[in-house]
């Protein structure tokens, strides 16, 4: 039995509430039959209220308890509410539960949905500004805000956030993700902008920003480095680069030149040299010198401001190439090159003339018999038969259409300058013809 009606049976006072009470059970109970009323979790509600008073003053009503199917009020204020359906301006209890939610809608300034004490979500506003907040018992893990999403671990500061909005370039949006905000962390995210889309990595002063249309741009505020190891980068167009590049192995080009402001007129030409290329891996080392008495020994690592004994190790096959009198007319002859030094005598052994000096030398250091065009004696080999594609290549080359073939057994690697040349061709042909 119910420690309620216990309770109302001691009373023995017909006018007492307890009386009235235990009354009211004795007759419930008939009429329910088997069914108790202490089995049934409403009935003691509806045995309470039903010995309370109701007073109805206007607007106003006081009471124990209402039942109905629909309640609908613009503020509802309880304990706890149970209901099928629940409209109101307002509702204020320590429980709610809806047997159907579809939807809540309102101005709310705080909302929780779980077990306070493990995991649950609060939901609020700020600033007109929604935000959820996730936590695991009481610590935060997950807060959601109006542009970004932020992870938690074990601190106050974020570990990682997400954000969302209006591209800075305008016409497009981004998508960043920052990690360990708290020490800087590293920056990654990407840009859909109204004339160019880039993605970027940042961390601490150092940033890599690739864009399309084509380029790549990249920045170390500290030391202005950037650097690429072990990877393999495939692309079209023109790549700038704005600092050194410093290439630790092979280098291969179809040309190469210098490109500088022109000296006499910086400010609307620019200048380009080409590069001067061979079947060797020639260096080349010039210097000028002046006989005393008909002869004089040259050192090409003092001339050259290396360390003693460098040029010995570095070359071989060194040849002195030209001498070239640059004060008289008398003959000047070379004695071979050994350990870094030659001797030059003059016909006229009285001769004090200077005379200017080339030697060229081959590479010998220890990378270039590591190189991929050399050989075991560190001579380039100039000719090479071209890879045969066969799928594999894809996998580490991103090379999957034919246009990426080039260089590939049966594709040219410069298949537009073939085009072009025919089109040379048939001009000519054409002028030809013409005349």
């Amino acid at each position: 039995m119910p420690t309620l009606l216990q309770l109302a049976q001691s009373y023995t006072d017909p006018e007492s509430h307890g009386y009235k009470l235990a009354w009211q059970k004795a007759y419930l109970d008939d009429l329910l039959g088997d069914k108790k009323l202490g089995e049934l979790a409403f009935a003691d509600q509806v045995q309470l209220a039903m010995l309370g008073d109701t007073i109805i003053v206007g607007g106003y009503l006081k009471t124990e308890l209402i039942e109905a199917k629909s309640i609908h009020a613009e503020h509802l204020a309880a304990g706890a509410v149970t209901a099928d359906k629940l409209a109101a301006g307002a509702v204020t209890a320590d429980k709610l539960t809806v047997t159907d939610l579809s939807a809540i809608t309102g101005h709310f300034s705080d909302l929780y949905a779980g077990d306070l004490d493990g995991a649950h979500m609060r939901f609020y506003e700020s600033s007109n500004n929604p935000f959820i907040e996730m936590f695991d018992s009481a610590e935060l893990r997950v807060k959601m805000e109006k542009d970004r999403i932020s992870w938690y671990k074990g601190s106050a500061t974020p570990k990682a956030r997400m954000i969302v909005g209006e591209s800075p370039e305008g016409g497009g949006n981004f998508l960043s993700l920052l990690s360990d905000v708290a020490d800087g962390g590293v920056l990654m995210g990407a840009i859909r902008g109204s004339a160019k889309s880039y993605i970027w990595v940042a961390q601490s002063d150092q940033f890599v920003r690739m864009q399309v249309p084509g380029s790549m741009f990249t920045l170390a505020e500290t030391d202005n480095k950037a650097t690429w190891s072990g990877c393999w980068t495939q692309h079209w167009g023109d790549f700038h680069i704005d600092n050194n590049l410093i290439v630790s192995k092979n280098l291969t080009k179809a040309s190469g030149s210098f490109l500088i402001d022109h000296p006499l007129d910086p400010d609307n030409k620019n200048l380009v040299h080409s590069f001067i290329e061979g079947p060797r891996y020639d260096l080349l080392y010039r210097g000028e010198a002046t006989l005393r008495r008909g002869t004089v020994t040259i050192d090409i690592d003092v001339d050259s401001n290396m360390t003693t004994g460098t040029f010995d190790v570095l070359t071989q096959n060194a040849r002195v190439v030209s001498l070239c009198n640059q004060t008289g007319y008398a003959r000047l002859k070379p004695s071979a090159v050994e350990n870094g030094m030659f001797t030059v005598t003059c016909e006229d052994p009285t001769s004090n003339d200077v005379f200017a000096w080339v030697v060229l030398a081959e590479r010998a250091d220890p990378y270039i018999y590591t190189d991929i065009y050399a050989d075991k004696q560190g001579r380039l080999l100039t000719e090479h038969l071209k890879e045969v594609f066969t799928g594999d290549q894809a996998k580490n080359k991103n090379t999957t259409v034919t246009d990426e073939l080039a260089g590939y057994k049966g594709h040219k690697i410069h298949q537009v300058a073939y085009d072009k040349k025919i089109e040379r061709e048939r001009e000519k042909e054409g002028e030809r013809n013409g005349k």
